[in-house]
């Protein structure tokens, strides 16, 4: 026999969060991706939690899906999905389904957020198969670092480092994950080119991103 240990502690911290994130990034949707079906006690003890949480979030929609439902509509349909909460075992599959719909792993970015700090890293580690040989795809270290500042409150910066990994994938270079033929190095430099030139001058008496420290040149 197997548990699944969920306290109702950790869910409401778990809802509560992706109803704030829906709210602040103006998605309409929040769905709990889980099996109910199949895991009954542990599931309505789930869907209790996330209605009582959700009567705190009139503006966010919500709803509950069978996991393996989450994952055919992510192939198919994933605009259809505002923010997708899950337990750590279905999280942790959709996840690295989520990093194929956008490309692969070299384009997953992931966040870590505790109550007393958070780290951001790429979903897919530290890829010891590829050093040395300037080829692994730098994307998703740069868009870790933008949730990064995003999270700092560094809003504009991290935009403008999010459309440079577009703007470079689209146009400049690709990896040979993405069929390309560019070096890390090649994609890396047109990357932090793209993101100097996307940013403007920031005022922070009306800028909705917060101004970068000063840099000294002392």
């Amino acid at each position: 026999m197997t548990v699944r240990l969920q306290t109702r502690a950790g869910l409401t911290r778990l809802f509560r969060y992706a109803f704030d994130y829906a709210r602040k990034h103006g998605y309409p949707r929040v769905t709990l991706a889980d099996k109910p079906n199949v895991l009954r006690y542990s599931g309505a003890f789930a869907k209790g939690i996330l209605e009582s949480v959700a009567t705190d979030y009139p503006d966010i929609a919500y709803n509950i899906d069978n996991v393996d439902a989450v994952a055919l509509w992510m192939i198919r349909r994933p605009e259809r999905f505002g923010v997708i909460v899950a337990e750590n075992m279905f999280g942790d599959i959709l996840s690295d389904l989520g990093a194929g719909v956008m490309g692969g792993l070299g384009f997953a970015p992931s966040a870590n957020i505790g109550d007393a700090g958070a780290y951001f890293e790429p979903v897919h580690g530290s890829a010891p198969a590829h050093v040395g040989q300037n080829k692994a795809n730098p994307s998703a270290m740069f868009l870790s670092l933008a949730l990064l500042l995003e999270h700092l409150g560094y809003h504009a910066q991290a935009l403008a480092i999010e459309q440079a990994v577009a703007q470079v994938v689209k146009h400049d270079c690709q990896t040979y994950d993405s069929g390309g033929h560019a070096t890390t190095r090649q994609c890396a430099a047109a990357i932090i080119e793209r993101s100097v030139l996307n940013l403007r001058p920031l005022n922070p008496q009306t800028d909705n991103g917060r101004a970068l420290p000063a840099r000294s040149h002392a």
